[in-house]
């Protein structure tokens, strides 16, 4: 089964920033959904079936490359990582 987006999804879709994977709600269960491109979701079936964590390195990096793009925070957080004297 292969349901086509509604309208509401397509615009939330083209809102997110950076292509950020959205969170639903089904109202009738409770249950959080998470819709990502196929092709992310691809790389993660094929990093989460491998033994080897090293495999994940690239795709992680690359998420969190994009998460950190749209970070207004993320320069606060850097600074006062590095203001705090390491352990």
């Amino acid at each position: 089964m292969s349901p086509e987006l509604t309208p509401e999804l397509r615009q939330a879709i083209h809102q997110s920033p950076g292509g950020t994977p959205l969170r639903f709600v089904d109202p009738d269960t409770q249950t959080t959904y998470v819709l990502v491109k196929a092709e992310i979701y691809d790389q993660l079936r094929q990093v989460l079936s491998e033994d080897d964590p090293r495999i994940a390195y690239t795709s992680v990096d690359a998420a969190l490359q994009d998460d950190d793009r749209d970070d207004p925070l993320l320069a606060g957080y850097q600074a006062a990582s590095r203001s705090q004297p390491s352990t």
